[in-house]
């Protein structure tokens, strides 16, 4: 029997239908599925976190921030004319620091801010621009004393707030007469009913101020001086009979013979004054009088730049070339570190506010 086109074509087409039924059709496998296929995600409780099923990658490593270090001129202010100690100590520091500390094209200028008995170049310290660029030698024991007796908001600085970065020497302080005195010893101040004595700033007055109290003479002041080598000046020309001042700052007057040393208010006898006694020895009384040069800066600095200055005065400060400076002009050094120096400005503030009912007439009497 012959078949018919229209028959073939009929089989063709259910054929084709067929085969599209059963690829669209969801057979049961009959084999574990492949390898790679990922499992099932179980479900998670409330609140739990899904954890993770491939290796994390790992974090980002941060850029490292680099150290300070000053990119641009530095000030220091020095708070009292040039030719005193606090000037010769801050241009030796800088010559040092400008040959060998500091990055290649910066430099350290000197500036003197002399006023208000050191007070003006603290302030001009405390307020300077927290960029690690201004820093400056303080008298500790003057901003102290002024603290203390006028108090934090009218002294318009509070030195528990500054970093403090080194202080090259404490010393002691010499009281010197006239050469044409006729107090030549312990046993003469210890007889004096009064005195005639030049004076500079707030601590000069105070130490005189315990010395009279201690000695029980009566103290008369001449004052007004802008700095330590104009009150040196004024005892050798004759204005007061006795001065108080540290060592260095008399060295010149010591050398033209001025005036005289008679009595130095620490441990030992200086050998560039070994005329002036301690005073332990030649008044028979325990008094410790003494001039720190604290270097500190602005209260806002970061501590990245506390951290940079204070490492390179640690390193300064005891150089050889420091100590050879000191040697070539008979300055003495006895380094400190911020650390050091920042617990002997507390214990001064201390000492300070300890005397200030004492001096308080006095500083009004005077118009201080």
């Amino acid at each position: 029997m012959v078949r018919s086109g229209k028959g073939i074509f009929i089989l063709l087409t259910l054929f084709i239908v067929a085969m599209i039924a059963a690829a669209c059709s969801d057979p049961t496998p009959t084999s574990s599925p492949p390898t790679n296929t990922p499992e099932p995600t179980a479900t998670l409780a409330p609140g739990e976190t899904p954890q993770p099923t491939a290796t994390p990658r790992p974090a980002a490593t941060a850029t490292p921030v680099p150290a300070w270090e000053p990119t641009k001129t530095i000030t220091w202010i020095v708070p009292y004319s040039p030719g005193g100690g606090f000037d010769a100590y801050s241009r030796g520091i800088a010559d040092l620091l400008n040959t060998k500390y500091l990055p290649d094209g910066i430099e350290v200028i000197i500036k003197n801010t002399p006023g208000a008995g050191g007070r003006t170049g603290l302030l001009n310290i405390w307020r300077s621009r927290p960029d690690g660029h201004t820093i400056g030698i303080v008298d500790g024991s003057g901003a102290a004393t002024f603290q203390a007796l006028k108090g934090v908001e009218e002294a318009g600085y509070d030195l528990s707030l500054v970093p403090w970065l080194g202080n090259p020497v404490t010393e002691p302080l010499m009281l010197s007469a006239n050469k044409d005195s006729a107090i030549t010893s312990g046993a003469d101040l210890r007889a004096l009913d009064e005195i005639t004595v030049v004076a500079v700033g707030n601590s000069n007055i105070l130490q005189w101020v315990i010395l009279g109290e201690t000695l029980g003479f009566k103290v008369n002041f001449i004052t007004g001086y802008p700095g330590s080598a104009e009150m040196m000046i004024a005892l050798a020309r004759g204005d007061g009979e006795l001065g108080l001042m540290n060592v260095t700052s008399q060295l010149q007057f010591i050398q033209s013979g001025d005036v005289r040393p008679l009595v130095i208010f620490g441990d030992k006898v200086d050998p560039v004054a070994p005329s002036a006694i301690p005073a332990k020895e030649s008044l028979n009384e325990e008094i410790s009088f003494s001039t720190t040069r604290a270097i500190g800066i602005s209260p806002e600095v970061s501590d990245e730049v506390v951290t940079y200055w204070r490492a390179i005065f640690a390193e300064l400060l005891v150089d050889p070339e420091f100590a050879a400076w000191s040697e070539r002009t008979r300055r003495p050094i006895a380094p400190e570190t911020g650390e050091q120096i920042t617990k002997i400005m507390q214990d001064q503030v201390a000492r300070a506010t300890a005397a200030r009912d004492k001096a308080l007439a006095v500083f009004e009497e005077l118009g201080q």
